[in-house]
C-alpha cells in the first residue's frame, strides 16, 4: 500500500488504497490517486455484472440493462459519498 499520495477513493477512511483498487479490478494504475478512480471502478464492476449475467442466461439486452441499472445505483452512491466527504 502506497502512501505518497491521497488515496481518492471513497473507501479511503477506512484503509483502502487506490492502488489496491487497481490490483483487485485490474485498472490502470494511472487511475490511482485521481477522482478518476471511481469511473475506472464502475466500468470495471459494471462488466464484470454483465459476463455475469451473460453466463447467468440472460439476453445480451437484459444483460445490459441489468448492469447498467446496478451501476446507476453504484454511481449514486459514490455521489454521496463524496458529497458526504466534501461536506466535513
Amino acid at each position: 500500500m502506497s502512501n505518497l499520495q491521497e488515496s481518492q477513493n471513497i473507501m479511503a477512511e477506512e484503509g483502502i488504497d487506490d492502488m489496491d483498487l487497481v490490483d483487485q479490478f485490474d485498472l490502470d494504475p494511472s487511475v490511482a490517486y485521481t477522482p478518476d478512480i471511481h469511473k475506472a471502478v464502475l466500468d470495471s464492476v459494471e462488466q464484470a455484472n454483465y459476463d455475469t449475467y451473460i453466463a447467468n442466461g440472460y439476453s445480451e439486452a437484459e444483460a445490459q440493462k441489468m448492469a447498467k441499472s446496478m451501476r446507476q445505483r453504484s454511481e449514486e452512491a459514490v455521489e454521496q459519498k463524496l458529497a458526504m466527504r466534501n461536506n466535513k
